[in-house]
């Protein structure tokens, strides 16, 4: 129990520093393109990244529990993917294809465990293929402009900046009420949840954004795609080494990884590193546990053998080459052997 609670000190220490970062980031004047933001920006990410394994490796959410069987001091953990959505959208180094996609991801992830423990009830769009195909097929087909939805669109808009306002002014106060030493429980939960659903409203008007943006994006794509098949090998030669691509890191355990990211993220893995290892095996691509062992050691030996034989060759051809340098090493090697026979050092126990 001891180091259980331990290790959820560290998560929730974890999370804090880097909710401390994100709002550096979210509230600092210099440019977010700059140097010094744009690192500051990928150590929350690598905080936060670290909070939701440790988050998924303690089990604290389950997808059969409500958001009254969630301890106060965890409720604050609900937030990850949406920190980590909002800091993505920040990156200025990466593909924006990549950045969008996984912005995307954590957005969805968010309100979709938000609505399964009845924080929120929000009807989440599908997600719009970065394939150009089917923006193709889509273009086609572009409805008439609906005056009624864009009212509606409208009326929803100005409703949740309201809500959002109210909201704000509320967690104003709470959070001074944190500051106290002999703050209420129940103003701590309060306090978590209403910051749970300030993000909610942002996290869906991100996504929204999200939405069109792919759809420019795919454009882009598909237009992008047509101009460099004329020129695509004088374009592999300029183009730089890519980066090392972006994924979501998502609150789930190992053993059903395959089960959410197969559900509702394909573009991820959907096999366990061991479950990859383990096929490959059995397809006789990779050698077993016990067979790598014997063959690294195999291998040790055959080096090392192979390495002395080398040598021993090369001394002889410089030898045939009348190698002063090696005769005169030999030479002073064979002196050394006659003032010093083999045995004459060792006088332990001899009279």
């Amino acid at each position: 129990m001891a180091t259980s609670d331990n290790e959820e000190k560290k998560l929730l220490e974890l999370f804090d520093e880097g909710y401390d970062l994100f709002n550096c980031v979210s509230h600092c004047d210099e440019p977010t393109n700059s140097i010094v933001i744009q690192n500051k920006i990928k150590q929350a990410m690598r905080m936060l990244e670290e909070a939701t394994r440790l988050t998924s490796m303690g089990g604290i959410f389950s997808s059969n529990e409500s958001v009254d069987e969630v301890a106060t001091e965890n409720l604050r953990l609900f937030l990850l993917p949406a920190l980590l959505g909002t800091l993505a959208l920040k990156l200025t180094v990466r593909s924006r294809i990549e950045v969008v996609e996984t912005s995307d991801i954590y957005f969805r992830d968010f309100l979709q465990r938000c609505n399964d423990y009845g924080i929120s009830n929000i009807d989440i769009p599908p997600p719009v293929s970065f394939e150009s195909e089917e923006e193709d097929k889509t273009a086609n087909k572009r409805p008439m402009f609906d005056l009624v939805g864009a009212a509606r669109t409208r009326a929803s808009k100005i409703q949740r900046f309201k809500e959002e306002k109210a909201l704000e002014e509320e967690l104003s106060t709470l959070s001074k009420l944190l500051k106290s030493d002999t703050v209420d429980e129940e103003v701590k939960r309060d306090y978590y949840l209403k910051l749970i659903k300030s993000f909610v409203s942002k996290a869906e008007e991100e996504l929204d954004c999200l939405q069109s943006e792919k759809k420019i994006l795919a454009h882009m794509k598909s237009v992008a795609k047509e101009d460099s098949l004329s020129n695509s090998e004088e374009s592999k030669k300029r183009r730089p080494p890519a980066p090392k691509p972006l994924m979501p890191v998502i609150i789930t355990r190992d053993e059903v990884q395959k089960a959410v990211f197969g559900a509702g993220y394909p573009s991820l893995p959907t096999m366990t590193v061991q479950e990859f290892y383990d096929k490959r095996v059995q397809e006789g691509i990779f050698p077993a546990h016990r067979d790598l062992q014997q063959e690294v050691r195999n291998l040790k030996e055959t080096s090392t053998g192979s390495k002395e034989e080398m040598e021993k060759e090369q001394r002889e051809i410089l030898v045939e080459q009348d190698d002063s340098d090696e005769i005169a090493r030999q030479r002073a090697m064979d002196d050394f052997k006659d003032e010093n026979k083999r045995g004459w050092g060792n006088r332990y126990n001899r009279s």
